[in-house]
This record gives C-alpha cells, sequence and structure tokens, in this order.
C-alpha cells in the first residue's frame, strides 16, 4: 500500500507558498490526532525546504523511513526518498523516531544536534523531523532548545506531537506551528472510490477508521486487521448495553493490551458514541438518553488522556467509562 498523502490541502497550500515566497521558518511544530498523515506531509515538506522552489501535494506519495539503520536507541536514521520510483538514501533527511511508550532521551537529541552540525551533503538545507516530539524527556527537550534559540540558516526542524500540551511552551513559542485536522468523509470518500471500493465498504472503512487514513491504509492492507477492528466495534456495542459484569470483563480485556492499540480502540468507541447521538437527534429521542451518551462521549476522551499521558490504571478508566455508556 503506497503513502498518499489524503486531505490537509490548507496546510500543504500554506508550507508550499512559504518555500516559493522563501518566507519557510527554522523550526515547524505539526500538531493534530494521530494517523492522519502529518509525518507524511513532514516528509514531503522536508525535501522541499531542501530544493529550492519545489512544491508538493495531497496526491503525491511521500517518502519512505526504512526500519533498519538504527544509530542512537533505534531511534535516528537517515530518510530514503521514493522519487522516480526509486529508492535512495538522502543524507541530508534525518528522522528522529519512538516508539509509544518509549521516551526520547538527550542522548538522541544531541546525536542529532551533531549532525546538523555538518554542512549539507548535497542539498540547500539539512532537516531533521522529530515524531512524537512528545515523547522528549524534560532534560532532551531543554537540550533542542538550544538549537531552537541559535539557529542555523542551513537547517531546520520539524516536530510532530498529537499531544501539543505536552511539548514545553518556550518550544512552541520557537517554532511556527501548523494545526493538522482529521480529514473530511467526502476526501476519503474521493481516494476510496478511485481505488474502485464499492459504496458499502466505503462506508464501513470509514468508520472503522474513524476517518484516520493511517489506520483505513491498514484496514486495506490486512483482512485480519479489518475483521479485528469490526469484532471490537461490535464488542463495544454488546458491552455497552449489558451487564456490568461484561462490561468490567471487556474493560479487563481491553487493559492488558499496548497503548496505542487501547488508544485506537477508544477512538472506535467514540464513532459508535457518536453515532448513537446522531440516530438520537434524528429519531427525537428522549433528552436522558442524549445526555447519557454525551457523557459516555467525555468520559472516553477523558480517558484516553489519562491513559496516554499514564496518569491513571487503564483497567479502572475502563471500567468507568464502561460504566458510564
Amino acid at each position: 500500500m503506497s503513502n498518499q498523502i489524503i486531505g490537509h490541502k490548507k496546510v500543504i497550500d500554506f508550507l508550499n507558498k512559504s518555500v516559493q515566497g522563501d518566507k519557510t521558518s527554522h523550526a515547524y511544530l505539526f500538531e493534530g490526532p494521530e494517523r492522519i498523515g502529518k509525518k507524511l506531509v513532514a516528509l514531503e515538506f522536508a525535501e522541499a525546504l531542501q530544493n529550492q522552489g519545489e512544491t508538493f501535494s495531497n496526491t503525491c506519495l511521500a517518502r519512505a523511513t526504512p526500519p533498519g539503520s538504527p544509530l542512537v536507541g533505534g531511534g535516528i536514521r537517515e530518510a530514503v526518498s521514493l522519487s522516480s520510483g526509486e529508492s535512495k538514501i538522502n543524507p541530508d533527511l534525518i528522522v528522529l523516531d519512538s516508539e509509544k511508550g518509549e521516551s526520547i532521551v538527550v542522548a538522541q537529541i544531541r546525536e542529532l544536534q551533531s549532525r546538523l552540525s555538518l554542512f549539507p551533503y548535497s542539498k540547500k538545507r539539512k532537516v531533521a523531523i522529530i515524531n512524537r516530539a512528545e515523547a522528549m524527556t524534560e532534560e532532551a527537550a531543554n537540550s533542542l532548545l538550544k538549537t531552537l534559540e541559535e539557529p542555523s540558516l542551513t537547517t531546520a526542524i520539524i516536530l510532530i506531537t498529537s499531544l501539543a500540551g505536552n511539548i514545553l511552551p518556550t518550544i512552541k513559542s520557537r517554532c511556527q506551528q501548523v494545526k493538522f485536522l482529521i480529514p473530511s468523509e467526502e476526501e476519503l470518500k474521493v481516494f476510496l472510490k478511485d481505488r474502485r471500493e464499492d459504496d458499502e465498504r466505503i462506508k464501513q472503512l470509514i468508520s472503522l477508521s474513524c476517518q484516520r487514513p493511517g489506520i483505513m491504509m491498514k484496514l486495506l492492507d490486512s483482512r485480519e486487521f479489518f475483521e479485528r477492528r469490526k469484532k471490537d466495534f461490535e464488542k463495544f456495542s454488546r458491552a455497552a448495553g449489558g451487564e456490568i459484569i461484561e462490561k468490567m470483563n471487556y474493560a479487563e480485556e481491553i487493559s492488558g493490551k499496548d497503548p496505542g492499540e487501547i488508544e485506537n480502540i477508544l477512538d472506535l468507541w467514540l464513532v459508535v458514541l457518536r453515532n448513537s447521538f446522531l440516530n438520537c437527534y434524528k429519531n427525537k429521542q428522549s433528552k436522558i438518553l442524549k445526555q447519557k451518551i454525551i457523557k459516555a462521549i467525555k468520559a472516553v476522551r477523558e480517558g484516553k488522556s489519562l491513559i496516554l499521558n499514564k496518569k491513571a490504571n487503564p483497567k479502572l478508566v475502563l471500567e468507568n467509562i464502561l460504566i458510564n455508556c
């Protein structure tokens, strides 16, 4: 499956205009929900920054980062350009990544700074992309701050986050902030129709992916993931209307999963609850039922934040959410 950018036309137009007008910043903060294409846009924008006058669109195939070539903690790697269909290492484009639950430590930031201090090998600029920037430890963030305070004309840094509230205000203030939104249903439908998917499957894919292209691509790639996701949808629908013991058992089952999988499941719960609320509104059902669904939606949102920020026991949070459903 290709890494095609879906949506984000306004963001891409803004970034292209800054490149064409030579009004680019030394640092950017890309913020928005998980799995919507921020990193794909960052990879394309990075190469646009490196090639004076070059622009990109949301119909292009984004550059990739190879799974290997670890330098520090498996986190830093040079990017791969997929221009002309041919994989080619770009030594001036560096990506610092972290798995969910892992921290970005000061040693990784210092390695990044060391690489950025070198003169560009073949491009106009060296560009560094820091994915999941909220994972930086305090020491790592303070180390990066020194680089942001003394920008070089031959470097640019792109921070990517889904938790902008966890980024130091001093770092935010030194970055051009770019906000990403979840692509619209219409944008996703256009993409899926181009793939010749039928209407019923398009409806399922948009619903099960929570309108997040990263999840949708995985659904398209893997029948197993599609079926598992569909099963999670059905399990929640049953548990929400079931007895307390069923809710408790379901909460215990989910709590053993990794944070990323829990986040995906909670996003799916939000879709179910929002659909239920819309049905209540259309069918003019009782105000009490609408208020109950709104309370459940609020519990899911707050619970997701607590779990992702490791501020509460996942099992207790999930039990509380299901009790409110």
